[in-house]
């Protein structure tokens, strides 16, 4: 069997792993949609269901980049952003948030807090990938 190639415009050679992205959303449909549509996109994904619970996955295993949602019960995107922000700088673990609030008090406040990028749900599923791949490049630097 031959090694996974990545995509023509992958920031990411042949012999390279392919990126790992964490998909936080408590919605499960969400989740299993970015995770299917990511794998066929040349990513290894691994998703959470709760601000909590991608605290946990984040500190057991190391991540490339968060895949984030904000409305979320208990912990919302914002608080589990600034948790994050707490252990990894945003060059070392990039945060894109993907919700379907995108207010601008709200997006100016998760890039005040460290957010990378974010993006409005519902997203075309290209411009996502190509901003997860650029943010990648961009922590690669």
């Amino acid at each position: 069997m031959s090694a996974p190639q990545p995509l023509a415009n992958s920031p990411f050679t042949a012999e390279e792993r392919w990126p790992r992205v964490l998909v936080v959303d408590d919605i499960e449909d969400n989740r299993e949609i970015l995770r299917r549509r990511l794998m066929a996109a040349r990513f290894e994904v691994v998703t959470a269901c709760s601000g909590a619970e991608c605290l946990e996955v984040l500190g057991e295993s190391p991540f490339d980049i968060v895949l984030l949602d904000h409305m979320m019960p208990g912990m919302d995107g914002i608080e589990t952003l600034t948790a994050i922000r707490e252990k990894w700088p945003k060059t070392v673990l990039p945060v894109i948030m993907v919700t379907a609030r995108d207010d601008d008090p709200l997006i100016v406040k998760a890039f005040d807090i460290g957010a990378n990028d974010f993006v409005a749900k519902p997203f075309s599923f290209p411009v996502l990938a190509a901003r997860t791949r650029a943010q990648l490049e961009a922590a690669k630097k």
